[in-house]
């Protein structure tokens, strides 16, 4: 979600801050799909989203999810920021909560009644991405164990939250202690990787930059013109 988005009506009307949403929602959902995600719902200024399937392996599912929100980060903390400030409107960054729930940790259920219902899951790890979001920094990404757990080799994306707060009791995003059990969240290191992405590559000042003959590529200040020119009738984009 959108970090400080309260605070926004301390700065702007109601129809400038729909607009700072509606784009940043936008572009995720852009951003979600070129990866492989299912948008399961918008949350205020949030999106819920899954990733994974009966035909896609747990880590294919971890690396897809990790995919989209390095980019999208990487857009929103960079190009839109451009484009935001370009328009008067400073300081808007994100901040993400991602986890994985096993199969057998997750019981999938039609919620609500007749056509006022949704399909969705009911899981600890469902709640703890939610809740991992809130712990993540400025433009920043806090994954739990089960995602770490499922990249080899990758001990350098991943440090736990309270390395970074210098506060122990940030180790862990939730506790049963008469059970002792615990399950640690950790910050993740989105942009070293986004540079050993294979659709990324790096130019002489180590910025990173979309390889064009590849079917991905993150977006661009140009991909919100028609969101802009419909929502802004003062917008102007040469």
């Amino acid at each position: 979600d959108i970090k400080g988005s309260t605070n926004l009506f301390k700065k702007f009307d109601k129809e400038t801050i729909f607009l700072i949403t509606n784009a940043i929602q936008r572009a995720g959902i852009h951003t979600a799909l070129i990866f492989g995600g299912y948008i399961h719902r918008l949350q205020g200024d949030g999106i819920f989203v899954y990733f994974g399937g009966k035909n896609t392996t747990r880590e294919k599912a971890v690396i897809q999810a990790l995919q989209a929100v390095s980019v999208y980060t990487h857009f929103v903390k960079n190009d839109l920021k451009e484009y935001f400030n370009s328009q008067g409107i400073e300081n808007i960054s994100i901040r993400t909560g991602i986890d994985l729930g096993y199969t057998e940790d997750v019981l999938w259920g039609n919620a609500g009644i007749g056509e006022i219902s949704e399909v969705t899951t009911c899981s600890l790890h469902t709640s703890l991405a939610s809740k991992m979001q809130s712990s993540a920094q400025t433009n920043g990404v806090v994954v739990g164990e089960h995602v770490k757990s499922e990249l080899d080799n990758s001990k350098d994306l991943f440090k736990p939250v309270s390395y970074r707060t210098g506060n122990e009791n940030d180790r862990y995003i939730y506790k049963i202690e008469d059970r002792n059990f615990t399950y640690t969240q950790y910050d993740f290191n989105w942009i070293l990787f986004l540079k050993k992405q294979p659709f990324i590559a790096l130019d002489q000042f180590g910025n990173v930059i979309a390889k064009t003959e590849n079917i991905v590529n993150p977006l661009s200040v140009a991909s919100l013109r028609p969101i802009a020119e419909v929502s802004k009738p003062y917008f102007s984009y040469d």
